[in-house]
């Protein structure tokens, strides 16, 4: 999850702030007045670091718990050759994020930017209700204190100001071609990884397989098949399979909503059109069967502009803190920062607290 997320509506996430608690035990006490970074001679305490590391981690268990398992998120291995797990990343990501944020602050002055006694007062009390909210002794142990909070906030608030001036002269026009959207239905399947019901692996893919071509093989016969309705279909011949229609972005090598294997099945096929057999993707992890809707989508192309125009300006906005990046002296305590710790044997969590319950 990138941490920038929440950069474009500050005061947005504040608000889920002021009504959000953190709960946990067990973690050794924080000193988050310690200097977790120095950039251009401005320090940034531990403490900060800490607090946008927990409220990250807040944020995944919260939403995201139930896709999470019982497994373990934060204590698994990152995948890296550094062995670092992911929680240790997380920490790392967090305090990277906090360094952008600083050093896109202290350019704030060339653009016009500076936060209003209004946004200064909303921070402050946004803060407050945080501070309040938890428990003492949680935030304690954390190492966070209100000016952590506040400084996490100002920093988030002057980030999100600063995209607008410092993206200006990115161009608003948007050819069709450029934006071009395709939109295609399909009924996926994942494929089996495991024996079941005394079945094997390759008798379950079989099955799956099948069950696709049987769904085809009906959409096949229906006297207008461009408007026929492929998820009731699909439901007909089994329950557990669904149609889907989505748009992808045409010129894409890789699209990102839909497997490549879709997008590439498609390109010889006029609109209405289903492709003739099962597909399988490229790791053989999933199945399909899919209809072209509409080669060059009017409407998705149209709404497509905007998303073109957003990564454009987005794009501009790293490019300029990249090279302030570049510029900039920044000495990173990586022994300090590594005292945050986001493990599984104490997830933390938001929680209602009693008096926005009721």
């Amino acid at each position: 999850m990138n941490l920038h997320y929440k950069k474009a509506a500050a005061l947005l996430m504040t608000a889920v702030l002021g009504i959000a608690a953190l709960t946990g035990c067990g973690q050794k006490k924080l000193d988050g007045s310690q200097t977790a970074m120095t950039v251009n001679g401005e320090k940034v305490s531990l403490g900060t670091v800490s607090f946008e590391s927990h409220y990250e981690a807040a944020m995944i268990y919260t939403y995201y718990g139930s896709f999470l398992g019982t497994s373990g998120y934060f204590d698994t291995d990152a995948g890296n050759e550094d062995g670092k797990t992911v929680g240790q990343e997380m920490v790392m990501r967090a305090a990277e994020s906090i360094r952008d944020d600083v050093i896109v602050s202290q350019h704030a002055e060339e653009y016009g930017v500076s936060l209003t006694e209004e946004q200064n007062a909303k921070i402050d009390e946004v803060a407050q209700a945080f501070m309040d909210n938890n428990d003492k002794e949680v935030l304690a142990k954390l190492g966070i204190s209100k000016e952590d909070v506040v400084c996490s906030l100002k920093l988030d608030t002057i980030w999100a100001e600063m995209l607008d001036p410092m993206a200006a002269d990115v161009s608003t026009e948007v050819t069709d071609e450029e934006a071009k959207q395709t939109t295609v239905t399909y009924v996926g399947m994942v494929a089996a990884d495991k024996e079941e019901d005394g079945k094997s692996i390759e008798e379950l893919n079989e099955e799956t397989k099948a069950t696709l071509q049987t769904i085809l093989d009906k959409i096949k016969e229906e006297d207008d098949i461009a408007s026929a309705d492929i998820d009731a279909i699909a439901k007909s011949v089994d329950e557990s399979f669904s149609g889907t229609q989505v748009h992808f972005s045409t010129n894409e090598e890789d699209p990102v909503t839909v497997d490549k294997v879709i997008a590439d099945a498609v390109k010889g096929l006029k609109d209405g059109e289903v492709y003739d057999g099962v597909l399988t993707n490229a790791d053989e992890s999933r199945y399909f069967i899919v209809r072209l809707d509409m080669a060059f989508d009017p409407i998705a192309t149209e709404e497509h502009k905007g998303t073109v125009v957003r990564e454009r300006r987005e794009k501009k906005h790293q490019e300029i803190v990249d090279q302030w990046k570049e510029e900039a002296e920044t000495v990173m305590n990586d022994d300090v920062i590594g005292q945050v710790v986001l493990t599984d044997k104490e997830p933390y969590v938001f929680k209602q607290n009693a008096e926005s319950a009721g």
